[in-house]
């Protein structure tokens, strides 16, 4: 869920690069799932180039080209699949969540961090 915050970009950029992340976890733990399921094609979510795209955006429509992204999801029909016509490789998928979820944290704290900013600026530099 992205904050509405107006136009604050960073805060934008971090929302939307949580839920790809979040739904990069789904998706990985969905194709760990499917493991032995016979024909299942291993699933990617695809957002790092939108995300730098977005923010190379002149200035004026930085803020709605990153409102507008969306994590893409494909299918795997590169990786060679097993005799079964599974493609799904668990060392993989394991390595990604656990990229992954470094990712959210970071991001996490990043906007906490963020949110803290203004918070103190609100406040006028005063902690409670």
């Amino acid at each position: 869920m992205t904050p509405n915050t107006g136009d604050d970009i960073t805060i934008t950029a971090l929302g939307k690069a949580l839920e790809a992340t979040q739904l990069q976890q789904q998706v990985i733990a969905s194709n760990i799932a499917n493991l032995e399921t016979p024909g299942y094609r291993a699933r990617h979510v695809h957002f790092a180039v939108q995300l730098k795209q977005a923010l190379q955006a002149p200035i004026g429509r930085r803020a709605e080209a990153l409102r507008r992204l969306t994590p893409q999801v494909s299918v795997d029909r590169i990786s060679p699949p097993r005799a079964d016509g599974n493609n799904v490789q668990l060392e993989r998928e394991l390595t990604g969540l656990t990229k992954a979820s470094i990712h959210h944290r970071t991001l996490s704290r990043l906007l906490a961090k963020k949110l803290g900013m203004l918070e103190r600026a609100i406040n006028g530099g005063l902690g409670r």
